[in-house]
């Protein structure tokens, strides 16, 4: 869903130092999304074409999807643990705003 290059580029990250961890963070925001849309995700209609198993409610990421990735993405690399003494909030136009029109309800 994420590059490691476009989420460097979200983060405003030069250098190489936390490649791995960034690289993690892209997966699990993939697997995240994913899970919040209950939809398989796919970065083309090439890629979508290409698996034999797609199902009907498959989505070809878009910008929109994306940024909501970077949103949470942008989250977690902020937030590394599970508490934090600044009180958070959640901002308006933020990732659940983004995905809510793309998420899957089954019948």
């Amino acid at each position: 869903m994420l590059s490691l290059d476009e989420l460097k580029t979200h983060l405003r990250i030069d250098g190489n130092d936390e490649d791995g961890y960034l690289s993690s963070l892209c997966t699990m925001v993939s697997e995240v999304v994913e899970a919040d849309l209950n939809r398989k995700l796919y970065a083309d209609q090439a890629a979508l074409d290409a698996d034999s198993e797609a199902t009907e409610n498959a989505l070809i990421v878009n910008e929109t999807i994306k940024a909501a990735g970077k949103l949470l993405a942008g989250h977690f690399y902020e937030n590394r643990e599970s508490t934090t003494v600044r009180s958070l909030k959640e901002a308006p136009m933020s990732y659940r705003f983004l995905i809510d029109k793309y998420r899957w309800h089954p019948v």
